[in-house]
C-alpha cells in the first residue's frame, strides 16, 4: 500500500509568525517631544563597560579599540561618553615654546597651570613694551649723560695730554707733529714751518739721512703713543659698555623682579627670565634707539623681539577638565605637529615662535580619538604613534628626517612628556589584522571595546528607540514622531536586523530615516510623523536603489531569465539567492538543475568547475555526497555521475544556503519524480539531513513573491524555509496580507524528508527494519536507481575481466 504524503498544512507557518508588529499603545506618551531623555547609548552596554574601564585604568599601555560595523555609532557614542567622563578630570597643564639661550637650534618646552601660558604670553609682551619705553629715556637722562660724559672726557683729556708731550719733544728734535684721517705723522721743521716734500728731497744726502734718522726716534715715539691711546680707547669703551649694562640692569631690575616672583613656582622659567634680563642688558642698544613715527616702532617691534616671544603652544585657558580630541584627518603633521617656514629676502627661515601643535599636543592629559583606517593609511602616522606611546613622549620632526633621510631644518624642538590615552576606531576584520599581525598594537591597545549591530527588541530598548529620536529631531530640528509613526520605525529596524527578537543597532540608518520621514511630513504639511510617512519614506529608500531589482523582474517576465512559477518539473528546482549592493539587498529566484547518469566521477559541481564556486558553496556540494552515501549506499557503492548547475547565472556563487535546493533538484532526478515549480526553496543541509539556517530569509521571500506577484498569484505559491528561520520573519505587509488571504504561502521544514515531501506530494519513507524504504516512497525510489546504477557498474567490471573467446 502506497503511503500518503502528510498534509502541508502542518508545515505552514502561521501568519501572525510572519511579521512581529509592534503596538502603538506601548509608548506612555503622544509624540516623541514627550519621551524622555536618552540617559546613555542604545544597547551597547558591553562595549560602554569596557571603554569605561579604559579610561578607567591609569596605564600607558591600556589604549582603548573600538571595534565595530559601520553605522553602529562609534564615533558619536565614544566622543559623548568620552567627553562626559573627562570633565570630572582635572584641566592639564599648558604648554608654551621658549627660546633656548644656551642651544638656540633646540627651543625649550615648559609645562604651566592652564591658562597661564597665555598670561605669560602676555606679560612678556608688556615686559617688552615697558623696556622700550623705559630704556631710551633712561639713556637719555641728564645722569647717564654726565657720567658718559666724564668717562668721554677722561679718555680724551689723557690723549689729548700725551699729544702734547710728545708734540713738545718732536720740536725739541725739530719736527712737528701734523694730525691727518690717517694718524699722526712727524715732519721736519723749516725756520719754524714744516718743511714740503720737495725741499725734503732738495737737501744734501747726509743732511736728508741726518733727519731721516731722527725722524725714526719721532716716530717710534709716535707709534708708541698710538698703542696707548687705543688701548685708553677700549678702556674707554669698556667702561661705557659697563656703564649702559648697569644702567639697563638697574633701569629693568624692577620689571623682572615682579615677574621672577610671579612665577616662582616654575624653575624653568626663573632661570628663563634671568637669561632673557642678563640679553636684554647686553643688547641694550637695540632698545636705547627711539623712532618718532608709529610705522618705524612697529617695524621695530618686529624685528628683534622673536627671541624674547612666548609661543603659547597648547592653551587649556578655556577648557573644562581633560581634553578630547577627535582627529579626523590624522597626516604625520596633523598627529605630531610641524615647524612653518615664511619666505624672507627669497630664502626660507624659522624659529621657535613657528612651532605649531598637533593633535597629540592638544590631547595631552587627555584623550585622542582615531579612525584606525585613516591612521593606518597616512604616511609614517602608524609608526610615529606607536613610538610615541611606546616612548612617552612627542617629538616633533620633518616627516623627512623621521624617515631617515637628512633634512634642512634650523630648529628642533624639545620633546613633550605625553600621557594621553588614544582610542582608535575600526572594524573587527581590522582589529583581527592588527592583533595578529602587528605585535606593537597589541602592547599598546589592551582594551577591546566591541559594539553590537543589534539588540534584544524589549520595551527597555524600544522606549530608549523613542528617547534617541526626540534627542535627534531637537538637534537636526525635525517634527517629532507621534506613536504610530514609532511602532513602525521599531518594526523598520527588527527587518534592519532581520530578527523579530532583534532591533538594529546600526543608529545610522535609522537616524537616515528620521530625516526621510521628515521629509515627507514636510510635504503632506503634517506637524508630526506618522505611520504613512514612515512607510513612504522607506518606499522612497527602496524605489532609490531598487533599480538592478526591477530589470531582473523584468528580464524574468519577459522570459529572458528562465524561472517557473507553476507545473512541475524533474530535477529542476527554484532556488534562491541574495544581491546585495550595500546600500541595497534583494532576493532573486534562480534555477538549480540536477543531472545524473551511472558512473564514477560522483557529484560535479558545475560553478565550481567553471570557477564561479565559492570555498563554502563547495563545501556544501560536498556535503550533498556524504548524505547521499550515509543514506543510500551503506550495502553497495555510490556509482554516480552528477552535475549540480545554476542556470543563466555568470557571476561569482558563495555560500550553502542553496544546498537545500540542490539536494531537492538530485534527489528528484534521481527518483524521477518532478517538483513543484510554484515553490522556492532556500536552506542548508547537514550530512544528516537536517535543514538548517541560513541569512537573508526575508529578502529571499520577497525576491519570490514580486515576481509570483507579477505572474499572477495563483494560490499554489509559496516559499519553503527553514524552520530555524521563522523567528527571523519581518516580511513586508503586502507579502503577509497575500498569505492572510491565502493566495502565497510559506512553508518552514526541519528535514530533507519534510521539504521533498512538500515539492513532490510523495512521501519520503522512513527506512524498515532491514534498512529498505516503503515502496513508491521517494526515498525507496532513489535507493532503487543507485542500486541499479552500482549493479550496472559492477557487471561492467566483470564482463571487462572475462578473456577474450578464441575465433
Amino acid at each position: 500500500m502506497r503511503e500518503q504524503a502528510p498534509a502541508t498544512s502542518t508545515l505552514r507557518v502561521a501568519v501572525h509568525q510572519l511579521r512581529r508588529k509592534c503596538d502603538p499603545a506601548i509608548f506612555p506618551f503622544e509624540t516623541s517631544a514627550d519621551a524622555p531623555r536618552l540617559d546613555d547609548t542604545i544597547a551597547q552596554e558591553r562595549a560602554v563597560e569596557a571603554i569605561r574601564f579604559g579610561l578607567g585604568i591609569n596605564e600607558p599601555d591600556f589604549n582603548i579599540f573600538v571595534a565595530g560595523i559601520s553605522g553602529t555609532g562609534k564615533t558619536f557614542t565614544v566622543k559623548t561618553f568620552v567627553e562626559k567622563h573627562a570633565v570630572t578630570l582635572p584641566v592639564p597643564s599648558d604648554w608654551c615654546y621658549i627660546h633656548n639661550f644656551d642651544q638656540p637650534d633646540r627651543p625649550s618646552a615648559v609645562p604651566l597651570p592652564a591658562g597661564k601660558a597665555v598670561e605669560f604670553e602676555r606679560d612678556m609682551r608688556e615686559l617688552l613694551e615697558l623696556i622700550r619705553e623705559e630704556l631710551p629715556r633712561v639713556f637719555d637722562a641728564d645722569d647717564y649723560v654726565k657720567r658718559r660724559d666724564a668717562i668721554l672726557a677722561d679718555l680724551n683729556g689723557q690723549r689729548d695730554s700725551m699729544v702734547e708731550k710728545v708734540e713738545a719733544e718732536a720740536r725739541e728734535t725739530g719736527f712737528v707733529v701734523e694730525r691727518s684721517d690717517t694718524g699722526l705723522a712727524p715732519v721736519p721743521l723749516l725756520e719754524d714751518r714744516p718743511m714740503t716734500a720737495e725741499e725734503f728731497q732738495a737737501l744734501p744726502g747726509e743732511e736728508k739721512a741726518a733727519w731721516q734718522e731722527r725722524q725714526k726716534s719721532v716716530q717710534a715715539k709716535l707709534e708708541s703713543l698710538l698703542r696707548v691711546v687705543g688701548r685708553l680707547g677700549r678702556q674707554a669703551r669698556q667702561r661705557l659698555r659697563e656703564l649702559d649694562r648697569q644702567v639697563a640692569f638697574y633701569a629693568t631690575r624692577h620689571l623682572f623682579l615682579d615677574l621672577l616672583e610671579k612665577y616662582a613656582d616654575s624653575v624653568r622659567l626663573q632661570l628663563y627670565l634671568q637669561q632673557v634680563q642678563n640679553d636684554i642688558v647686553n643688547r641694550n642698544g637695540d632698545f636705547r634707539r627711539r623712532s618718532s613715527s608709529e610705522g618705524s616702532r612697529r617695524r621695530r617691534r618686529t624685528r628683534y623681539p622673536n627671541r624674547y616671544r612666548v609661543n603659547v603652544f597648547v592653551d587649556h585657558s578655556s577648557s573644562r577638565g581633560a581634553p578630547v580630541v577627535l582627529e579626523s584627518h590624522p597626516t604625520y603633521t596633523n598627529l605630531f605637529g610641524r615647524v612653518e617656514r615664511r619666505m624672507r629676502y627669497g630664502a626660507l627661515e624659522t624659529d621657535f615662535t613657528m612651532i605649531k601643535a598637533g593633535a597629540l599636543h592638544r590631547a595631552n592629559g587627555g584623550y585622542l580619538i582615531l579612525n584606525a583606517r585613516d591612521v593606518l593609511t597616512k604616511v609614517l602616522s602608524w609608526e610615529g604613534l606607536k613610538r610615541a606611546l611606546k616612548d612617552l613622549h612627542v617629538k616633533i620632526e620633518e616627516i623627512a628626517e623621521h624617515a631617515g633621510y637628512p633634512t634642512s631644518s634650523t630648529v628642533r624642538p624639545e620633546p613633550i612628556p605625553l600621557r594621553a590615552k588614544v582610542i582608535l576606531l575600526g572594524d573587527p576584520y581590522l582589529f583581527q589584522l592588527l592583533y595578529h599581525g602587528d605585535e606593537d598594537f597589541r602592547e599598546l591597545f589592551k582594551v577591546k571595546a566591541h559594539f553590537d549591530s543589534e539588540t534584544p527588541r524589549s520595551q527597555e530598548r524600544i522606549l530608549a528607540y523613542a528617547s534617541f529620536v526626540r534627542e535627534r529631531c531637537e538637534e537636526r530640528g525635525l517634527r517629532p514622531w507621534d506613536r504610530a509613526g514609532l511602532a513602525r520605525l521599531v518594526e523598520f529596524a527588527s527587518e534592519s536586523a532581520a530578527d523579530q527578537e532583534k532591533l538594529s543597532a546600526q543608529m545610522s540608518e535609522i537616524d537616515d530615516l528620521l530625516g526621510e520621514s521628515n521629509y515627507v511630513a514636510a510635504q503632506k504639511g503634517s506637524e508630526v510623523v506618522n505611520r504613512e510617512h514612515v512607510c513612504a519614506a522607506i518606499e522612497m529608500r527602496r524605489r532609490r536603489s531598487s533599480l538592478f531589482e526591477e530589470k531582473i523582474q523584468e528580464m524574468i517576465r519577459r522570459d529572458l531569465l528562465l524561472i517557473s512559477t507553476s507545473g512541475a518539473e524533474t530535477g529542476q528546482v527554484n532556488g534562491l539567492t541574495v544581491y546585495d549592493f550595500g546600500d541595497y539587498a534583494f532576493g532573486r529566484p534562480i534555477r538549480i538543475t540536477a543531472s545524473v547518469s551511472t558512473g564514477a566521477s560522483g557529484i560535479v559541481d558545475v560553478e565550481r568547475k567553471s570557477q564561479l564556486g565559492g570555498r563554502i558553496h563547495t563545501k556544501g556540494v560536498m556535503i550533498l555526497a556524504g548524505f547521499l552515501r550515509e543514506r543510500y549506499a551503506q550495502d553497495h557503492p555510490l556509482a554516480l555521475a552528477a552535475s549540480l548547475c545554476f542556470e543563466q547565472s555568470y557571476e561569482g556563487v558563495e555560500g550553502d544556503s542553496a544546498s537545500s535546493a540542490e539536494l531537492y533538484a538530485m534527489l528528484s532526478a534521481l527518483s524521477g519524480l518532478p517538483i513543484r515549480q510554484s515553490l522556492a526553496v532556500t536552506g542548508s543541509v547537514n550530512q544528516k539531513g537536517v535543514i538548517q539556517p541560513i541569512g537573508g530569509v526575508n529578502h529571499k521571500i520577497a525576491g519570490f513573491y514580486d515576481i509570483c506577484r507579477q505572474a499572477g498569484l495563483s494560490g499554489d505559491q509559496g516559499v519553503v524555509i527553514p524552520r530555524r528561520n521563522v523567528q527571523h520573519l519581518m516580511l513586508r505587509e503586502d507579502i503577509v496580507e497575500a498569505v492572510r488571504e491565502k493566495r502565497f504561502h510559506i512553508y518552514a521544514v526541519e528535514t530533507v524528508d519534510e521539504g521533498v515531501e512538500l515539492l513532490t506530494g510523495v512521501p519520503a519513507g522512513a527506512p524498515r527494519s532491514n534498512g529498505r524504504y516503503p515502496a513508491g516512497t521517494v526515498n525507496e525510489r532513489v535507493d532503487r536507481r543507485l542500486r541499479a546504477m552500482a549493479a550496472k557498474v559492477r557487471d561492467s567490471r566483470g564482463a571487462s575481466r572475462k578473456p577474450a573467446r578464441a575465433a
